[in-house]
Formats: structure tokens, sequence, C-alpha cells
């Protein structure tokens, strides 16, 4: 499936980049395409190292994606919202903050 996609990637842009749209799209990465910018690798004359060679293209191509860096984000977005103070006025009972905003520069 892969392979066949490889084959019928089209061009797109202004420098007549070549796209592969996933196969696999997720609900995470719904319309997943990839784009190799650095491909100088030479296409084997022999056909069983060109199979080969298009084969490994394709296995490169699957494993594409965002996820660790989106999570990566997540993350730093989560530690700062820690870091950060309450926008609100205090509640009635006197409180400031909240248990995921800490008040003292230790808690952090």
């Amino acid at each position: 499936m892969a392979r066949r996609e490889l084959a019928n990637m089209p061009a797109l842009g202004k420098w007549g980049d070549r796209w592969f749209r996933h196969p696999g799209a997720d609900m995470r990465e719904p319309e997943k395409a990839v784009c190799w910018l650095t491909d100088i690798d030479r296409p084997e004359e022999e056909y069983a190292k060109r199979k080969d060679q298009l084969n490994h293209i394709a296995r490169l191509h699957l494993k594409a994606s965002l996820t660790a860096v989106d999570r990566f984000f997540m993350q730093v977005r989560r530690a700062l919202t820690l870091a950060e103070r309450a926008s609100s006025a205090p509640a009635p009972n006197g409180a400031c903050g909240s248990a995921r905003t800490p008040t003292t520069p230790t808690s952090l």
C-alpha cells in the first residue's frame, strides 16, 4: 500500500515537492502527509537492490509522525501553566490559586 502511494506522490508547491499521503492516518493526525526533502540517494540500478531501497523508503515514510513533537510541547505547556499565577480574585475563604498553581517558589 505504501509502495503504491510512493509511485503516485503528487508534486505540490512552488518547488514541486513530492508529498506522500499516509495510508494509515489516525485521529491525532487525520490528513497526514510526508515530504522527504533530503532525498540524496541515487536510485539503484539492479532490480533487487532497487526493490529493497523502495521498501526502506516506504518504511521511513510510514514511521514519520509529529506525535512526539506534540507531546513535548504539551509537557512544556503544562509546566508553564504550573508556574502561572491565577488571574482571578481570591476566593471568599481568602485562598488564592488552586491545587494546580503553586503559591510559593519552593513548590516549583
